[in-house]
């Protein structure tokens, strides 16, 4: 079971997504998600505020959230991939 600790962003604009932390078996992670999911984007009642957007990810219309590694090679690649995408904006 998941628990929500604290959202640190609840991203409203684009890019909608959200990034909290969050009580996984009984660890604290930082998790991610998309606030809205591609197939919502078009969804007049979503758009106007009568329906609720899922996002992404869900499991079974239940909204879920991705549970980001936290050990200390994936924040090396993770900011070793940032660097990189960086360089690719700036053409180089």
């Amino acid at each position: 079971m998941v628990e929500v600790v604290e959202v640190i962003y609840d991203g409203k604009d684009d890019p909608a997504y959200s990034l909290a932390i969050i009580k996984w078996e009984n660890t604290y992670k930082l998790g991610i998600r998309w606030n809205i999911a591609y197939s919502e984007w078009d969804d007049y009642r979503k758009q106007n505020g009568q329906d609720e957007c899922i996002g992404n990810p869900q499991s079974r219309g239940i909204p879920t959230w991705f549970v980001l590694p936290d050990d200390m090679m994936f924040s090396e690649k993770f900011s070793g991939a940032m660097q990189r995408l960086d360089e690719l904006r700036k053409g180089k």
